[in-house]
């Protein structure tokens, strides 16, 4: 299955998100901070990332416009509680899916986000 990084400042979402990833058989690397998402893709490239809106050092719009200029083109999901049409559309134009909702629901998360491999590796192999 993918190997599928996960930035959350909540270690509780983290946790739980990992358990239910891994639960659908990927592989998990888990993060706090924005800047260690460069670091950890750098060293282990991922499948997919799974972002919170708001990271410590950097929103997840700026890491995928960051990751989008350095040429990293893999799936992205954005989770949130509530998300501003301009965000939307900007995240929309990256190329990345947003989740919002009201409680993490971490099962929601991981089908949304097989979903998005699926559709990736099949636009990819077109």
């Amino acid at each position: 299955m993918a190997t599928v990084l996960i930035a959350n400042d909540s270690r509780h979402a983290r946790t739980t998100l990992r358990t239910a990833l891994e639960a659908s058989g990927h592989r998990v690397i888990d993060v706090l901070h924005a800047a260690d998402v460069f670091r950890a893709i750098q060293a282990e490239p991922a499948d997919a990332i799974v972002l919170n809106l708001s990271l410590p050092g950097m929103s997840a719009i700026e890491i995928v416009r960051t990751l989008r200029c350095d040429g990293w083109s893999l799936p992205v999901m954005v989770t949130c509680i509530d998300l501003p049409a301009p965000e939307r559309r900007e995240l929309d134009s990256l190329g990345a899916r947003h989740i919002e909702m009201l409680t993490f629901n971490a099962v929601h998360i991981a089908s949304s986000l097989s979903l998005l491999l699926h559709h990736s590796t099949h636009t990819s192999a077109a």
